[in-house]
């Protein structure tokens, strides 16, 4: 009987472990995508139009509280695409938009799409040239960081003693 209370016991704290670890990297991915928007945002600050910000949408949590319950234990995250980012105000298509600011770097109007587009005589000083790396780029390195073996072993060290205590 002792036996079933001690299993049981450590089957909740490695439970609970389990959740605070998800969340945990759950916020730090969030956290993560936050940081490269705001890296590609400060990148370039535009004075030919209007920015509407709506990259900061572009994510959603897997749930409010940073994980869902599977069949094979916890799943956490975020999901990124350009369904979240909302209308822009120049009525461009939202794939357009997150492809070439997400994914490519690109601020506004770069400085080959302004060939031909009456922009070149300001080609050379104000058409900002692409984010390196893009915030897409930046993301996926901070990912292969977050679930490096090493990095995953010591967040679960860490979540196991917080249930300790």
């Amino acid at each position: 009987m002792n036996e079933d209370l001690d299993f049981k016991k450590i089957t909740k704290i490695y439970n609970n472990a389990m959740k605070k670890m998800a969340q945990k990297i759950t916020n730090n991915l969030e956290k993560e995508y936050k940081f490269a928007i705001n890296e590609f945002y400060n990148d370039y600050d535009p004075w030919y139009y209007d920015r509407g910000y709506n990259l900061y949408k572009g994510f959603k949590r897997v749930s409010k509280r940073g994980y869902l319950k599977s069949d094979n234990g916890y799943m956490s995250g975020i999901t990124v695409s350009d369904a979240y980012i909302g209308n822009n105000p120049y009525h461009q298509d939202r794939e357009y938009v997150y492809m070439r600011s997400f994914s490519k770097g690109i601020h506004g109007i770069n400085r080959n799409d302004a060939i031909g587009r009456g922009w070149e005589r300001l080609r050379e000083k104000h058409i900002p040239i692409n984010m390196n790396p893009s915030p897409q780029t930046l993301i996926e390195r901070q990912y292969k960081q977050i679930i490096k073996k090493k990095n995953m072993d010591e967040l679960f060290d860490e979540c196991i003693k917080l249930e300790l205590r």
